[in-house]
Formats: structure tokens, C-alpha cells, sequence
């Protein structure tokens, strides 16, 4: 849902701003915003047999209670979503540092 709503927004963004030369800071910050959300949706279709197992096990478990004959459904919604968060903010890292990489070797390619 999270991602969703990221994808949604940056569409809306994009597509209702009006390019201005008095801020390139925002036609960038745009751009960055929807290339990120498109890294975002192939990084996490491409992972997700990784990661996808963990998250899946960790919430039926809460949700069902197996461990402690407990169910909790509203802890796991909780605990889906930081899991959700925490994939994005993870891929929002390795992202800035994948930058940062072509950054430096496209500078000592220019310089």
C-alpha cells in the first residue's frame, strides 16, 4: 500500500507540474521521485523471492498466533507495514549509494 501511494503521488507530482527555470531544484527532485518509484517496483519484483518468505512467515506467524496460540491480526498489519518500510528505506540506500558510484566514475570519465 505504501508504494502505492508513493507511485500515485509521484504521478500526480509529475504530471501537474508546470517546469520552471526559478526552480530546477524541483523539476529534479520530480525526476528523481519517478525513476526512483519505477527502481523501486523492478528492485522488489526482482528480490521478492528473497524477501518475500521472511516477511510472509513472520506475519502469518503473528496473525495466527501458532507460536503462542495468541493471534494478533492487528500487530501483524503493523508489523507488514515497518517490514514494508523497512524494504523501501533499504532500496532508498542502496539507491542514493548506486548514485553516488556512477557519480564518481562518470566525474573521473568527464575529468
Amino acid at each position: 500500500m505504501i508504494s502505492f501511494a508513493l507511485a500515485v503521488t509521484s504521478v500526480a507530482a509529475a504530471a501537474l507540474h508546470q517546469p520552471r527555470h526559478e526552480f530546477p531544484a524541483a523539476d529534479k527532485t520530480i525526476m528523481s521521485l519517478a525513476a526512483g518509484t519505477l527502481a523501486f517496483y523492478a528492485v522488489q519484483s526482482f528480490t521478492c523471492n528473497v524477501w518475500r518468505p521472511i516477511f510472509d512467515k513472520a506475519i502469518y506467524t503473528m496473525a495466527t498466533g501458532i507460536q503462542t496460540g495468541d493471534p494478533h491480526s492487528v500487530a501483524a498489519i503493523l508489523l507488514g507495514i515497518l517490514m514494508s518500510l523497512c524494504l523501501a528505506l533499504s532500496l532508498l540506500i542502496v539507491d542514493i549509494v548506486r548514485r553516488a558510484v556512477v557519480e564518481s566514475i562518470k566525474a573521473r570519465m568527464n575529468g
